[in-house]
């Protein structure tokens, strides 16, 4: 009996190393887009395609704002998967007038961590040192999505985001200083096969305002609750209702 337990322990185990080393860390288009109302019609503009994204390839102008060193990466992991955005200056150049640029990240293809149940977890934060009190507006700063089809939710010419499913937010920033920051928002989704993740950053900035930020979006798979546990918790009610009639036969023999 004990060699037979010990040989169905060691098949799970290989099994769940075939699950985890049978899933590819490929992952499909990483793509980063910028948008703001009256820009390009305000339809959702097309900035970079590719793999990882090395932080100096990008740097330029898209309607009043200049961006400097806007970046990203994605991992798609056993444990964590994540989507990651950064950029060291984000410039309103019109020093008259509050503009407000939205900047998507979005990767597809993601297939890890395994299990159908997974957790999300998301924030952003930065500083803001030029321009009116503040520099910008944190309300509604960021937002997470995902999408368990897979599909992006950037489609279309000119691209459009719809079709995704809300994971968190948006979220508000905290202002302290020329400092905001989110903190962390959670949501949970399932899936049969291959998601995507997008991260929407909206910067409603001043005249003038410059600022920089980075922000994260987390996956990992929601544990499940040992099967003990899962079993104690579901007698409980039968457990009350013996205690109860228990107490009643007492009752009845006392008196």
């Amino acid at each position: 009996m004990l060699r037979f337990l010990k040989f169905r322990l060691v098949a799970a185990a290989i099994a769940v190393a075939c699950v985890v080393g049978s899933a590819s860390p490929a992952k499909a288009t990483f793509a980063l887009y910028m948008q703001e109302a009256g820009v390009n019609s305000g339809n959702i503009t097309l900035i970079a395609v590719g793999t990882d994204f090395a932080p100096n390839n990008f740097s330029g102008t898209y309607g009043d704002f200049s961006y400097e060193l806007t970046g990203g990466s994605a991992h798609n992991a056993p444990l964590l998967s994540d989507l990651l955005g950064s950029s060291t200056r984000i410039t309103n150049n019109d020093a008259a007038n509050a503009h407000t640029l939205k900047i998507f990240l979005q990767q597809t293809g993601y297939n890890l961590p395994v299990g159908p149940r997974l957790s999300v977890e998301s924030g952003m934060s930065g500083t803001t040192n030029v321009g009116g009190a503040t520099g910008v507006n944190p309300i509604g700063i960021f937002q997470a999505f995902y999408d368990p089809a897979n599909g992006g939710g950037l489609s279309g010419s000119p691209p459009v985001l719809g079709g995704m499913v809300l994971s968190n937010g948006p979220q508000n920033g905290a202002l302290n200083g020329t400092t905001w920051d989110t903190g962390s928002a959670v949501g949970q989704f399932t899936r049969t096969g291959s998601y995507s993740l997008t991260s929407v950053a909206t910067l409603a900035m001043s005249g003038s305002a410059q600022l920089n930020y980075v922000n994260h979006i987390n996956v990992t798979a929601v544990t499940p609750a040992p099967a003990g546990l899962v079993l104690v918790a579901s007698m409980l009610p039968f457990v009350a209702v013996l205690r109860r009639r228990l107490r009643k036969s007492d009752a009845v023999t006392v008196a």
